[in-house]
Parts: structure tokens; sequence; C-alpha cells
């Protein structure tokens, strides 16, 4: 390598994970956003993608939903991660690798959907997850896409969205 000109160092993206940790029954907020953040998921049959594929990992008891939204560039989810699921990378891969899969097969087209990587945030109390799931819950709103949260069809506050959330299981591990 030449010290005077070094080649550029490449994107450090896979390493931002490193030295982290998933623990078990703690509630994790996590946003993942599309590649280039093209406005692809506003679209019905592709935000539902999305919710289904949370939906399933709820169902095979990998996480226990709390909120969600799907936004046209980007999903917000807030979950606590069950012991069957692995790490916070393993479900966020499991989601990544299905919606990019059938949301690429829907707009006829392969290659890269999301970005690299996600951010997560580690609840610390229950006053920290009561200000994220109002903030995962209120991102219409605050996006001017929407009055009032239970008007996104794409939002854990829309009264359809009801049986998918484990709120009562949160409740009653309290």
């Amino acid at each position: 390598m030449d010290p005077v000109n070094p080649k550029p160092a490449p994107p450090h993206s896979r390493f931002l994970r490193g030295g982290r940790w998933s623990d078990h029954y703690v509630c994790y907020c996590v946003t993942k956003n599309v590649e280039g953040r093209k406005r692809v998921l506003a679209a019905p049959e592709r935000a539902d993608i999305v919710t289904g594929s949370l939906d399933y990992l709820r169902k095979i008891y990998e996480i226990r939903l709390l909120a969600f939204c799907i936004m046209p560039d980007h999903y917000h989810a807030l979950f606590f991660l069950l012991p069957k699921a692995g790490t916070l990378s393993a479900v966020m891969a499991k989601i990544s690798r299905f919606t990019s899969r059938q949301i690429n097969k829907a707009l006829h087209r392969s290659g890269r959907f999301w970005q690299d990587g996600f951010h997560d945030h580690r609840c610390r109390n229950v006053d920290d997850m009561n200000d994220r799931l109002w903030y995962v819950e209120n991102n219409p709103v605050r996006a001017g896409l929407v009055e009032k949260s239970e008007q996104w069809p794409y939002c854990s506050a829309h009264p359809s969205r009801a049986s998918m959330l484990d709120r009562d299981w949160y409740s009653e591990m309290r």
C-alpha cells in the first residue's frame, strides 16, 4: 500500500454490530431503511409483506410484538426478543431476506432492497419502552401522512392491526 496515497477504506457498516450482544426477554426498537430511501413501501401489497413477516415471527415464538409502523421508505418495530430467535441480528436478517425477496418479486426486479444494517435501541425501562411505542406509532403523524396514528393502515395503532400485538403478554410479564 502506498503510504502517500492510501486506498480509500471500504465501508465499515459490517462492523457496526461488533461487540454488541442480544438478550432474550428484552425489548428492542429497530428501524430498517430501504436502499436509497426509495418510497416503495407505500403500496399496500408491499407493506403487507413486512407486516406479514413480523406477524410470522410472532406466531413461531421468536418475538413478542408491541408496535410497528411501515413508512414509505423504512419501518420501525418494537418487540421483545425470545430465546427461540437467537440474536437480534438473526431476527433482522430473517426479516430482511424474506421481505427483500418478496418485494423485489412484486416489483419485478432483483438486487439489494434494504440498506446495510439497522438501527436498534434496547429499552432500559418501562418509560423508555412507552416513549418508543409512542414514537413508532406516531411516525406517520409527524411525517404528515395522517392526522391521527389510527388512520395509518400500516401501523399497529390502526384498529385492524390489534390482533398482531402482544401487549397482553407484556402486561402479564410485568
